[in-house]
């Protein structure tokens, strides 16, 4: 399996699990591939209502702006079989 194939299937997986919460598509936010595991983790963005926030730019405070940040969900997908063995959440790392 490639890495486009391993992104899509996650994305699709996501967003069919997600369906009913989300206020746009799942996006990629990281794919990394585990060769002893022989698993591709894809981490994928889910944006729900419930995670809106207030903007921290001072500027868009007064146009009443809010953005949105991801839960994230990480795919595990077995590359040979293209099994989903687990979908788990991860904590944003802020940089």
């Amino acid at each position: 399996m490639e890495a486009k194939e391993a992104i899509s299937l996650a994305k699709a997986l996501v967003a069919e699990m997600f369906a009913s919460e989300l206020t746009s598509p799942p996006t990629l936010e990281e794919i990394w591939f585990d060769e002893k595991k022989d698993e591709w983790f894809v981490t994928v963005g889910v944006r729900r209502p419930t995670n809106d926030v207030e903007v921290d730019r001072p500027w868009d405070v007064f146009s009443g702006k809010r953005k949105t940040i991801p839960d994230l969900k990480v795919v595990r997908i077995s590359n040979k079989a293209g099994t989903i063995p687990k979908i788990v959440s991860r904590e944003a790392i802020s940089v």
